[in-house]
């Protein structure tokens, strides 16, 4: 799904995606069984923070939605 991703975050977002429990990404179920779905929201997670200006944006007023655009 994603052929440009790093292969160190591979694991770690994949890990993520099926802990359960872990209440960030979708739906618990979604996340074990690996959907697309909550794969892709894993991966927006895991690389929004590390690759963007997502937490700047909110510390300088931002709300989510247009922090996130």
């Amino acid at each position: 799904m994603f052929p440009g991703r790093p292969p160190k975050g591979a694991q770690t977002i994949a890990e993520h995606t099926a802990r359960r429990g872990s209440g960030r990404v979708g739906r618990a179920s979604a996340g074990e069984r690996l959907e697309e779905e909550a794969l892709t929201l894993a991966v927006v997670a895991h690389i929004r923070p590390r690759f963007g200006n997502y937490d700047e944006l909110l510390k300088s007023g931002y709300d989510c939605s247009e922090a996130r655009a």
